[in-house]
């Protein structure tokens, strides 16, 4: 069974919501090579004003209750109980929706804000999961 300690738990959902966050970031320079110079600077503003107000307003608060419950688990626990059960379908739906959307008729620069968005909210995430790995 992979068991951890509750600093590399925390440092484990860092990388991986950085590298998600990175993930999303690619995603949103594919799609601007689509449109002009003006739509692209026009969706990127709109995806990093939306992002920092989404992480202050959700991901941040988000992020402190996975950290208290990474902090709550048994000092060496299973990689998976990071998460809740719940936290984990919410993973599994969003990344088809991210499918869906990408596959979709839904012309892909549209989906340069709701990318960086994400992206920007997911990387200082993990940022604070890392900062706080460093606390243990």
């Amino acid at each position: 069974m992979l068991k951890f300690s509750r600093k590399t738990l925390l440092k484990l959902a860092g990388i991986m919501w950085i590298c998600v966050g990175v993930l999303l970031l690619s995603r949103a320079a594919g799609c601007l090579v689509i449109g002009s110079p003006g739509q692209a600077i026009l969706h990127v503003s709109a995806g990093i004003l939306l992002g920092i107000l989404q992480y202050r307003k959700i991901f941040s608060a988000l992020t402190d209750k996975y950290i208290d419950r990474i902090n709550s688990l048994p000092e060496k626990a299973f990689v998976l109980l990071c998460f809740a059960p719940r936290t984990w379908m919410i993973i599994i739906s969003m990344s088809f929706m991210g499918i869906i959307l990408r596959n979709s008729s839904i012309p892909k620069l549209l989906l340069t804000a709701p990318y960086i968005m994400m992206a920007i909210c997911l990387i200082a995430g993990g940022v604070q999961f890392m900062k706080n790995s460093h606390n243990h």
